[in-house]
């Protein structure tokens, strides 16, 4: 086998190492994004005390909002990246476009909150949707705990929604 041919094998080889790595991380990442979704179902299902007939109802909407939410935050999250990486080197021009860019993404998550605000009402009774905006936070905190209580070691993070 020639030199060049050896290199085509190695070069080959070391993608296949690299591509198995990414699929497996891909699969994890995926399986962890599950576990989320799951979690966050058991919690907003028992803190909210759905109905059968609410949840069926709610979790459509909810799921709607919550990816319409989270792709403005990943807009939001790649501005911030940006102006963080080289912000003593902004020109004026391309400090208004961001500033321009972060005002538009806060008044698009503004207006979905209260396009979603007016759906959830549709499906569940005032008190509920109130309960809602406390039970995002309260999940927000669960999740945050879990991580820090997951870092901790064995024992910890094994909390009801774990």
């Amino acid at each position: 086998m020639s030199e060049k041919n050896k290199l085509k094998a190695f070069s080959l080889f070391i993608m296949l190492i690299f591509l198995a790595g990414a699929n497996t991380y891909a699969q994890q990442y995926r399986h962890q994004m599950e576990k989320i979704k799951n979690q966050r179902i058991a919690f907003f299902t028992e803190k909210l005390e759905l109905s059968a007939i609410e949840a069926e109802k709610f979790w459509p909407v909810y799921n709607d909002y919550y990816g319409k939410k989270e792709r403005i935050s990943f807009e939001t999250r790649k501005l911030h990246r940006y102006l963080m990486s080289d912000f003593q080197n902004l020109t004026d021009q391309e400090i208004k476009t961001s500033m321009d860019e972060y005002v538009e993404l806060q008044n698009q998550e503004h207006e979905l909150f209260l396009e979603y605000h007016k759906e959830f009402l549709k499906i569940l009774p005032q008190k509920k949707v109130l309960l809602l905006y406390v039970t995002e936070v309260q999940f927000k905190q669960f999740l945050l705990n879990s991580i820090g209580e997951g870092r901790r070691g064995p024992g910890y993070g094994q909390g009801k929604y774990n």
